[in-house]
């Protein structure tokens, strides 16, 4: 109970299976062990936190954790990306950009491409965001990113009217 990297890695983990699962109830597991332990709260305890209060639609809670995760580790691409992530929920595109870029500067540009795919397109710059987001597959080796950037270039192809390219 008292091994941050252990809770952080538990409490994302039952996040992952609420999500994976649609079980909320995953949710509370992993909130409960983050609640339970003592602050100040690592940078990856925040950013699992964050997690989960955007999973409530406490988007600006949840802003405020990845920025304390982020001034506690700069580099922290994952805090990044789910900044870029709400900034697009909420059509904060110039905040979606700045995440972006600091992807890029985190060296990950992986998904710095997403990132700005789904910004792009968001913006109606359907084309343009589809290259970034198959140009980001293209540097993808994870099979969970790849997974990502296929589902997302399937819905800027959708949105292009190009179904079966979607589909496929």
């Amino acid at each position: 109970p008292r091994d941050a990297q252990a809770v952080a890695a538990l409490a994302r983990l039952y996040f992952d299976l609420a999500m994976a699962h649609g079980d909320p109830r995953y949710v509370g597991y992993a909130d409960a062990l983050i609640s339970g332990y003592p602050a100040p709260l690592s940078a990856e305890l925040l950013f699992v936190r964050s997690l989960l209060r955007q999973y409530r639609h406490g988007f600006e809670e949840a802003k405020g954790d990845l920025r304390a995760a982020l001034a506690a580790q700069p580099d922290f691409a994952e805090a990044h990306g789910w900044l870029g992530a709400i900034a697009l929920v909420q059509a904060d595109y110039a905040g979606a950009g700045q995440a972006c870029a600091a992807l890029g500067a985190a060296g990950s540009l992986t998904l710095q491409s997403g990132c700005l795919g789904l910004t792009l397109a968001y913006t109606g710059q359907l084309a343009q965001g589809y290259q970034a987001l198959e140009k980001g597959l293209a540097r993808a080796t994870d099979p969970g990113n790849r997974l990502w950037l296929l589902t997302r270039l399937a819905e800027v192809a959708a949105w292009q009217g190009r179904a079966a390219l979607a589909e496929s």
